[in-house]
């Protein structure tokens, strides 16, 4: 993953000169969900090294998924009290 810094946008020129800092993910990783939550424009760029596959979801979809998993372990946690 590389992120940028403030304000670049994609189509910048010297785009490489102005990363922020870079991470290797490993299998199973997330990513994008606060692009997602505040329907912010992204900040980073993925690049697969090697061929894989990706689950991408909209921001409605991924915000109904976060709802339905909060409820619930609400729910799980109330029966823990009863």
């Amino acid at each position: 993953m590389i992120v940028y810094k403030e304000g670049v946008k994609a189509d910048d020129p010297k785009l490489a000169e102005k990363v922020l800092r870079t991470k290797q993910l490993g299998a199973g990783t997330a990513f994008g969900e606060l692009a997602l939550m505040y329907g912010d424009k992204r900040t980073a760029t993925v690049v697969a090294e090697v061929d894989c596959e990706l689950f991408a979801l909209d921001g409605a979809t991924f915000k109904n998924v976060i709802v339905k998993q909060s409820l619930t372990q609400k729910h799980v946690s109330l029966e823990l009290l009863n």
